[in-house]
């Protein structure tokens, strides 16, 4: 059996990493990160096309990768629930993978998405927003909460 002095210790021990590696609110806000659609709603008839833009007006970089294969797509069911409907790559990329920073008061411009091309494969009518993975560190071990990770609300109609 392990001494009590000791068992306090080991829980002590383990109190003190836990809390250090726990997030409050106010961590999520600190990172200031906007990702915005150019436009609240689009039509499939139209042929319109969602242009997204990721804003940094925080303190602190955030990190991506390049390409962004954890980029998803989410629809909003009747309930409120969202349902991933995961990455909607459409094409190979040929291009050398890598980290990329985005800097306090930098932007990047996202993927475009075609809203006919996303009918075609089965994304009609309803409420959708972008998921992206977005890290606080160059690792890419720490992802931020997904609230600080995903776009506004944006309406597809035909």
């Amino acid at each position: 059996m392990i001494p009590a002095p000791l068992r306090f210790r080991a829980l002590a021990a383990f109190i003190v990493v836990l809390c250090f590696n726990c997030r409050s609110p106010s961590d999520t806000a600190s990172f200031g990160l906007t990702i915005l659609t150019d436009r609240p709603s689009y039509g499939i008839r139209a042929g319109d096309v969602v242009h997204v833009r990721l804003v940094n007006g925080g303190e602190q970089p955030v990190y991506t990768s390049i390409p962004s294969y954890y980029l998803s797509l989410e629809v909003q069911h009747s309930l409120g629930l969202w349902l991933n409907l995961g990455p909607f790559w459409y094409g190979t990329v040929k291009m050398a993978g890598g980290v990329l920073a985005i800097d306090p008061g930098a932007s990047l411009d996202g993927v475009e998405l075609s809203t006919p091309f996303a009918a075609s494969h089965g994304y009609g009518p309803g409420r959708y927003r972008f998921a992206y993975e977005i890290y606080s560190d160059a690792g890419l071990s720490d992802p931020l909460p997904l609230e600080a990770r995903v776009s506004n609300t944006f309406e597809v109609s035909y």
